[in-house]
């Protein structure tokens, strides 16, 4: 119940608000506006799949993400105050599917954008881990897609609550390797370069590719796009299982790691690239 006490001449004093108002406040904001969550339509339609097809996924890595209780704000007199959420919410509804498709999405869109995120996803991503869902039961991959276009934004909340976007932020810090121009980036990743070069959107693909499937052979990922250097510690930062991005400038002999990007700053030796399609 909200009290509001008012003195003669004076106006409005004050306001109480009791605790059903805060939880009646949370609950409009999750369900009107998608504040965060939005993955139980792939969930449903994931499990409908399996009920009735009797299909189950043994490719979906599990991630080892571990992520800090999520927090909202109180509007006081007295300035914002946080709180975290009563419920124990686990990441993107804390089944191990869900989170690899968030965590995921969120490590993409922190500088693709949610658009370029999704495509990535379900062109990159998703048809290694649910192949034999999307092979055997048609349109399945296009309800999957609708259902993440649909609730993006209250993904990527889901994320930026348990302090994805921090600490995206605070990892590229720590490789040294800063965001360039986001709006030249928007736009050089769908275009390419004037040298025919593929654009960014292209490099990333194929490390998605490399880093996703089921090929041990290539134990390193060498590339010049601090993109893609970037986007594979996000990757890390969520559970992937790859080492830290080392650089090296091209003398000598390369870094040695047991599966991970190498950032080739120097040398005349093109790295290998992988396509998308």
């Amino acid at each position: 119940m909200t009290t509001l006490v008012f003195r003669p001449g004076n106006g409005l004093q004050n306001v109480q608000v009791g605790a059903a108002d805060i939880v009646s406040l949370l609950s409009v904001a999750h369900s009107a506006w998608g504040w965060i969550g939005g993955l139980d339509g792939v969930k449903s339609i994931l499990d409908t799949t399996g009920t009735v097809f009797g299909i189950r996924s043994t490719k979906v890595p599990v991630l080892k993400l571990q992520l800090p209780r999520p927090n909202y704000h109180i509007i006081t007199y007295h300035g914002l105050i946080p709180r975290p959420l009563d419920d124990a919410y686990n990441a993107f509804g804390g089944d191990a599917t869900l989170q690899f498709v968030g965590a995921t999405l969120c490590a993409l869109a922190h500088e693709c954008g949610s658009d370029l995120a999704i495509q990535l996803f379900i062109k990159c991503i998703a048809p290694v881990v649910f192949d034999e869902e999307f092979s055997k039961v048609p349109a399945l991959k296009e309800a999957v897609q609708v259902q993440i276009v649909d609730n993006i934004a209250s993904i990527l909340n889901d994320g930026a609550a348990h302090g994805l976007t921090e600490r995206f932020r605070q990892a590229a810090e720590d490789m040294g390797i800063v965001n360039g121009d986001q709006v030249w980036l928007r736009e050089y990743v769908r275009s390419g370069s004037d040298e025919g070069l593929p654009g960014e959107i292209e490099l990333v693909g194929g490390m998605l590719k490399w880093i996703i499937g089921s090929d041990r052979s290539l134990k390193v990922y060498q590339t010049r796009s601090g993109l893609v250097a970037r986007i594979a510690t996000y990757l890390r930062e969520v559970g992937y299982p790859i080492d830290p991005v080392r650089v090296w400038n091209g003398e000598g002999s390369p870094p040695m790691v047991s599966r991970g990007v190498v950032l080739v700053t120097g040398g005349l030796s093109m790295p290998r690239r992988l396509s998308v399609t």
